[in-house]
């Protein structure tokens, strides 16, 4: 979940899986060479990542970065995500599975958190300031922690995220360096440790994370910033939680009582998907539910432009709500002001009316 210290998978990094270049997807690879400006073959970009040795043989962490179906070969490259009705798991409101590679995951994470995170706003000024329940930065360190510093040691252990009316989880297989504790991270007694330097190094090249680990220390300044309960952290092996309280209950925004119960999504066993599946679960209806894309349609139905739906959505990452909520949709659901100069600073969208 967050800085984990386990070097199990800094040596799995180092062996040979069993994948050929066509395996991959070069999109998200060539979005890091673009980022970093990296003209090479595919063995060169391979090499340059530390992902592939010079003799052609490319390693496990390709699978997992890049693969375009990295669970056949790494079963546990998956991450589960919930949202839950109240403050237990007893009632599903919406669950999925996502298997794709950790840039896929990571996309899951975020989409998942806009769609189920409430959106409030106050007037500072002259301008209109919208927030999530949880602030974007922290969501986002926290995703890219859980991604980047997970143990891989066993199949039946991966992620999970979990929403509930009064907090989110983020719990990750893993444990922190031995003598260490979390406090140890926030106050800065120590740098980044990554457990997997690898997949960190990747995710810093394509500009996710930055090479200081200030990732917990942004969680905990951003939750401050927007008057939240201090995050807390469980290790409950083989997991790590984090868990940040919400000011409101995402139900109608009834305020939440001061925490005092122990996480109820702390598993007393290894978790398997069949934990989200239960028969002892029930899943409402989520026909109900508006999207963060509705929402960018609804918002749209006058012309509107990357900052303004970026703000709309809480989100200061507008390369990220481009490629998510606007690209895809171009055409069927939104069309450009400026159709002939795409990349106008002066572009607008708006909402292609049926």
């Amino acid at each position: 979940m967050l800085k984990l210290h386990i070097f199990y998978f800094v040596k799995v990094t180092l062996h040979i899986c069993d994948i050929f270049l066509s395996d991959l997807g070069f999109y998200s690879i060539k979005v890091i060479l673009h980022v970093c400006n990296i003209f090479l073959s595919d063995l060169g970009i391979m090499l340059k990542l530390g992902v592939a040795r010079k003799d052609g043989m490319i390693l496990n962490a390709a699978n997992v970065l890049f693969g375009k179906e990295p669970s056949l070969l790494h079963p546990q490259c998956k991450i589960r995500l919930a949202r839950f009705e109240g403050t237990d798991k007893r009632v599903f409101r919406d669950q999925t599975v996502c298997e794709g590679n950790l840039f896929e995951q990571y996309d899951a994470v975020m989409d998942f958190c806009l769609k189920h995170l409430n959106l409030s706003g106050r007037m500072d000024r002259k301008f209109r300031q919208d927030t999530l329940t949880v602030p974007y930065e922290a969501i986002k360190e926290a995703a890219i922690n859980m991604l980047c510093h997970r143990s891989w040691n066993a199949e039946n252990t991966t992620p999970s995220l979990a929403i509930y009316d009064d907090r989110i989880v983020f719990q990750n297989p893993g444990a922190f360096p031995l003598g260490m504790t979390w406090q140890d991270f926030v106050n800065d007694h120590i740098g980044s440790l990554p457990a997997n330097p690898t997949i960190a190094n990747v995710f810093y090249r394509r500009g996710m994370m930055e090479a200081w680990g200030r990732g917990i220390g942004l969680i905990m300044e951003s939750c401050r910033e927007q008057e939240l309960p201090v995050p807390e952290t469980k290790v409950v092996p083989p997991f790590v939680n984090l868990t940040i309280w919400f000011k409101h209950s995402l139900t109608w925004g009834v305020k939440t009582s001061t925490p005092q119960m122990e996480d109820s999504y702390t598993p007393s066993h290894t978790p398997s998907d069949d934990d989200f599946t239960s028969s002892h679960n029930e899943i409402h209806n989520p026909s109900n539910i508006i999207t963060p894309q509705d929402k960018v349609f609804e918002f749209c139905k006058s012309p509107k432009s990357i900052v303004e739906i970026a703000a709309m959505l809480g989100v200061n990452d507008r390369r990220w709500v481009r490629k998510k909520y606007i690209a895809p949709y171009i055409g069927t659901k939104l069309q450009m002001t400026i159709p002939d100069k795409p990349n106008s600073q002066n572009q607008k969208y708006v909402s292609i009316e049926k």
